[in-house]
């Protein structure tokens, strides 16, 4: 029987190519990762909750994959339990190995055959009949084949398909691999399936968190550099800025802040220069246009007030400014109405100076040292 490891790989391959086609290749370690911590799940080797991930049975599988996965969740718990977010980002940090063993696997069950110049491809045996070699006297039925009778019927799936099931929902492969009309239809069961599990969804959850967040934070840095212009000199910290606020702020409260960016950058240059610096009399954090931005942060407070009441949030992931809204709410004497707007605007100052200064300067040091430049574009592809 194959692992969740190769059918997640077989879900998302290209049968020309053996690429992940569906899926961006960070996303990929991703589910990898999860794929191998739930594989250790399913072999009575680990246990996982909502908060906590923790080895049951530390007893070797004799598999290259997975023991060295178990050997470092023993080793690092012996210093207190971790989520299953935390393993999932640090089981990615291996996501290559992952990847290139997976295929070692499906190559020596004849799963994919490899062509002169080492690209891996669905074998033409696998292709032709929609099963996967015999095991154990037996064909094994393709996954997507199996994937798709379990989200179009109503047929309960069995463990495992549910797991491969809730890890692909989490890379969000479905919407990518079916048709808009297909996915409107499966969704609700997509979904439904996907939360049959405790056990995946510890995990999947975790996966999804990462992705959505760095999928946001790329697509914010996309748009954002679509309005540059062509041909023209481009005031770089500025616009590194609009960037940083824009990412912390979407990320950390749920609400974009593009349409505040200018008054979120004059009025926490104020407060800088005038009460930290101390660079400025105490009259210019009062000056109109220092006032009008005050004004127009504030407006962006009661927005996001707004919209995390806990009626807005049902089914949606916990940030930061549900955990001050909710502790609000639980101990009012805990933190001020004044304290509470200075929180909750901090992801949006946080790093308009700190985080935009240290891009800027590594921007420009990777333009004035082109081979090191052409090293990270090589890594990044």
């Amino acid at each position: 029987m194959l692992g969740l490891a190769e059918e997640l790989l077989l879900l998302v391959m290209d049968e020309d190519n053996g690429e992940a086609t569906s899926i961006p290749a960070r996303t990929l370690g991703y589910a990898l990762a999860g794929a191998a911590l739930l594989e250790l799940a399913l072999q009575g080797r680990i246990d996982t909750s909502l908060e906590t991930l923790e080895v049951t049975d530390p007893t070797p599988l004799n598999d290259d994959l997975l023991d060295p996965v178990l050997s470092d969740i023993a080793e690092v718990s012996k210093d207190g339990l971790r989520n299953p977010e935390f393993w999932v980002r640090r089981v990615a940090e291996r996501s290559e190995e992952l990847r290139s063993l997976t295929l070692e696997r499906l190559a020596a069950a004849g799963v994919v055959e490899a062509d002169d110049t080492g690209f891996f491809s669905i074998s033409r045996l696998v292709a032709r009949a929609r099963r996967y070699p015999a095991t154990g006297g037996q064909h094994e039925q393709e996954v997507w084949l199996r994937v798709l009778h379990a989200i179009f019927s109503d047929d309960i799936p069995d463990t495992r398909d549910i797991v491969i099931i809730s890890l692909a929902n989490a890379c969000d492969v479905f919407r990518q691999m079916l048709s808009p009309e297909e996915y409107a239809e499966a969704r609700e069961r997509i979904e439904l399936i996907s939360r049959l599990e405790l056990l995946s969804r510890s995990v999947t959850d975790g996966i999804r968190n990462l992705t959505l967040a760095e999928a946001y934070a790329v697509g914010i840095v996309d748009n954002e550099m679509r309005d540059w212009p062509e041909n023209r000199p481009v005031s770089v910290f500025p616009s590194v800025q609009r960037m940083v606020v824009n990412q912390l702020g979407s990320l950390m409260s749920g609400s974009s802040p593009r349409e505040y960016i200018d008054d979120i950058l004059t009025f926490i240059h104020a407060l800088e220069m005038v009460y930290m610096a101390r660079m400025y009399p105490r009259f210019m954090a009062h000056t109109p246009k220092v006032r009008r931005a005050r004004r127009r942060v504030e407006e962006l407070f009661e927005r996001v007030l707004s919209s995390h009441e806990p009626s807005q949030r049902v089914g949606e992931t916990p940030n930061l400014s549900d955990s001050l809204m909710e502790m609000r709410r639980s101990s009012p004497d805990f933190i001020s109405d004044k304290n509470l707007f200075v929180d909750s605007m901090g992801p949006f100052l946080a790093g308009a100076d700190t985080s935009s200064a240290a891009t800027s300067f590594m921007l420009y040091s990777l333009l004035k040292h082109p081979d090191v430049l052409e090293r990270v574009r090589e890594e990044a592809d």
